[in-house]
């Protein structure tokens, strides 16, 4: 209804009513003439900022759907590693010592091969035995590795498998279970290896007797020189490879003859592993494929010590006779401030993509291979010795696909449920259960949501000399 006016008069016109109704049109359709042009200013300067936003997120970070898994490093680092393939390229890539004819060919008759599952893919790389190695380290006892291979054929699940497992393959010195599967994914990048690197002296302090203990203070009487023991060794190794499974093959295959051709080998064998990461590196890196793997492996000596070299996110711990654990490595994460320093002060970059990641891509700082990430991702291991205590009753050693779900006291948890059982009130390690344990473990982390490959090793610490311990039944350690 249109306003109704009146005259000063106080008598109401129609003219008057018809001029305003005339000059409210009139200011309407300007107002809304003007609303429209400011709409369409406003839309195209949002469309503006929105392709700069584009653009600047294109050349700092990799496109969303690269990255459908935000808890999964490897999708998007995969596709990365697969369009280096096949390109020949003169970056960090050096020629290949494996292709070198200077000192392989003279022993080629007498060279053992791996029995690589990737030996027709690898061609010459795998065919020859790496150039930086002496004739007589080659005729090595392969590693006991992974039976998925590269996960196009499934493991045998049933009981009968793990009833015919021994308990010391490769003629080590402890029992050991072992374990992998590829999880959710359709492809196996994890390996794994146990394998027997023979007696040898090494200079160990020797045994006190206790004579005294309070709350604070523990005193100890006994020899204060060391003793020069012949002792066995056992070299165990977790490697997860991202981007492809040739960098973890590479390592199961020739890491424990690295090993023994180092100088440092067996009197300093902190050092000796050290050296051994830093080589398998370079080698690697000289083959020109351009995926990695992390590694994460352990010298046990005798029954006495251990020690653990660590390069990314594989994880080796102690799980001790209350449920406790000792943390035996670090993983190596970007987020790290003192990775990220390192890092940064390189000229790379650390870029949140769903994680923390190097240049957007990987979500390790410190791994084997990786050429086109280098030098921001190195192989340098931290090193951990550790003396094995009485109250110590397994060592964990597995694949970041555990330890995304699990923390470690669960995962020791489950080992002491999978391997122990009470009898007359002691605590008894049960062989045969023991056998189920790294399965147990790795079933565990399956239900509990986790994607990634999985493998575990877990090693009965009180085994080594006790001849209880090696047929099946329970003994008490």
């Amino acid at each position: 209804m249109a306003p109704f006016f009146r005259s000063r008069s106080g008598e109401a016109t129609m003219e008057t009513v018809e001029e305003n109704q005339s000059l409210e049109e009139s200011t309407t359709a300007s107002k809304s003439n003007g609303w429209e042009l400011r709409k369409k200013r406003l839309a195209r300067k949002n469309k503006e900022r929105n392709d700069d936003t584009t653009r600047r997120r294109s050349r700092s970070a990799p496109a969303a759907e690269e990255d459908p898994y935000e808890s999964d490093p490897g999708e998007s680092y995969r596709d990365h590693c697969m369009k280096f393939k096949g390109i020949s390229t003169k970056s960090c890539l050096g020629v290949p010592k494996f292709l070198r004819n200077s000192r392989s060919q003279e022993v080629e008759s007498e060279l053992t091969s791996p029995p690589s599952p990737l030996a027709s893919e690898m061609g010459d790389i795998f065919g020859h035995t790496p150039a930086s190695l002496p004739a007589h380290l080659t005729r090595v006892r392969y590693s006991l590795r992974s039976s998925i291979t590269d996960g196009a054929e499934k493991q045998p699940v049933g009981p009968s498998v793990m009833e015919r497992r021994e308990l010391r393959p490769n003629g080590i010195h402890l029992n050991v279970s072992h374990w992998s599967d590829e999880g959710g994914r359709p492809y196996m990048e994890d390996r794994y290896c146990v394998e027997n690197l023979d007696a040898v002296q090494v200079e160990v302090s020797p045994a006190v007797d206790v004579k005294s203990n309070s709350q604070d203070v523990e005193v100890t009487y006994g020899r204060k020189r060391t003793q020069r023991l012949t002792m066995p060794l056992t070299f165990l190794g977790i490697f997860d490879g991202h981007g492809g499974d040739k960098a973890s093959q590479f390592c199961a295959d020739w890491m424990t003859a690295y090993l023994r051709n180092d100088k440092s080998y067996p009197y300093d064998l902190g050092y000796a592993m050290k050296n051994t990461f830093l080589s398998v590196d370079d080698d690697f890196v000289r083959t020109g494929q351009p995926d990695g793997s992390t590694a994460c492996a352990v010298t046990l000596v005798g029954g006495r010590r251990v020690v653990c070299a660590n390069a990314g996110d594989s994880r080796a711990i102690i799980v001790r006779r209350d449920g406790s654990i000792v943390r035996l490595s670090r993983d190596h994460k970007p987020g790290l401030p003192d990775e990220t320093r390192r890092i940064t002060e390189l000229g790379g970059r650390v870029i949140h993509w769903g994680r923390w990641r190097v240049e957007g891509l990987l979500s390790v700082s410190r791994s084997i291979g990786d050429a086109s990430l280098k030098p921001y991702v190195i192989a340098d291991p931290e090193i951990c010795e550790y003396d094995i205590g009485k109250d110590d009753l397994f060592l964990i050693v597995s694949s970041d696909g555990i330890w995304d779900v699990l923390d470690n006291e669960e995962a020791a948890h489950v080992v002491i449920a999978s391997s122990c059982a009470m009898e007359h009130g002691k605590l008894m390690i049960d062989t045969d259960r023991f056998k189920w344990a790294a399965r147990n473990l790795c079933e565990h982390a399956k239900s509990c949501g986790s994607t990634d490959n999985f493998s575990a090793v877990v090693v009965d610490l009180k085994s080594c000399g006790n001849s209880m311990a090696m047929g099946p039944g329970r003994y008490e350690p």
